[in-house]
């Protein structure tokens, strides 16, 4: 994937990754600590298309596209026999060629969060260039743990006496699904309730449903507690959401819906 950001005049890409929802952009602005991928050296123009750079999800792969044509021949798929990358910190993995100009490391494991890395490209040993173009180096720096959670309504099961609450947690890189259910806690009078989960195939959306939810004679209260510290993030929060009781009639959400026709969703009791 080309994005259109140019680190060369004229000639070079960049391969990025967009790494978070659009929910997440301000808050991942405010995230991310003071080390930067550095610039590459302009004058490698000629020589490289496009690589890897900028902020990517610790999912990703590393690629090069060579702006001429590959010294040796190579079977587009394989893994490459020759050292052609050195990472710093150290990154295990392979290379294997996409097509006939790009490169692509794949690392054996994912990437450490909110790291920046070096990357020393053997260049020389794949392409024909002048010895002082012999090793390119660049850098990039993957996305720092950060997550936002959401309730989305609190409903009546239909007996009058149950409820449910759905939600979401949006988390700005793929996170496993294990640690993300950890990080959430609801309880109501003192007695922990569970949680049901789902979560999307890229691993950045995650929705919740908390059954079992009583509404007793007076008015109590559903209370949520979360901490990042299992995917890393320092973040912690809490929220209270009200349960009516028995017999209350009450209005629960209010919603304004944008399609075709505007309108107001209204939730009751």
């Amino acid at each position: 994937m080309y994005f259109p950001r140019v680190m060369f005049p004229n000639r070079n890409r960049v391969f990025q990754t967009v790494i978070f929802p659009l929910i997440l952009t301000a808050l991942l602005a405010s995230c991310q600590n003071k080390s930067k991928p550095m610039e590459a050296d302009p004058a490698f123009a000629p020589y490289i298309d496009a690589y890897t750079t900028g902020v990517i999800s610790k999912t990703s792969s590393i690629r090069i596209q060579l702006a001429g044509t590959v010294l040796s021949t190579h079977t587009i798929g394989q893994p490459v026999k020759e050292d052609l990358f050195s990472f710093s910190p150290s990154v295990k993995g392979k290379a294997v060629w996409t097509d006939a100009r790009t490169i692509e490391f794949r690392p054996d494991k994912h990437l450490d969060p909110d790291q920046l890395y070096t990357v020393s490209f053997e260049l020389g040993k794949a392409a024909k260039v002048p010895d002082k173009f012999n090793t390119f180096r660049f850098s990039f720096k993957t996305t720092k743990p950060a997550f936002l959670v959401r309730q989305t309504g609190l409903r009546s099961t239909g007996d009058r006496k149950g409820m449910y609450l759905t939600g979401e947690i949006s988390t700005a890189d793929w996170e496993e699904g294990a640690k993300v259910e950890k990080m959430l806690e609801a309880k109501q009078y003192g007695q922990t309730k569970t949680i049901s989960w789902q979560h999307s195939e890229g691993n950045r959306l995650h929705t919740f449903t908390i059954r079992g939810i009583e509404r007793i004679a007076q008015t109590s209260s559903l209370d949520l507690n979360w901490k990042g510290s299992f995917i890393g993030s320092a973040k912690t929060g809490k929220l209270s959401v009200e349960v009516p009781a028995q017999g209350v009639f009450s209005i629960l959400e209010v919603m304004p819906v944008n399609e075709a026709q505007q309108y107001a969703s209204i939730l009751f009791s």
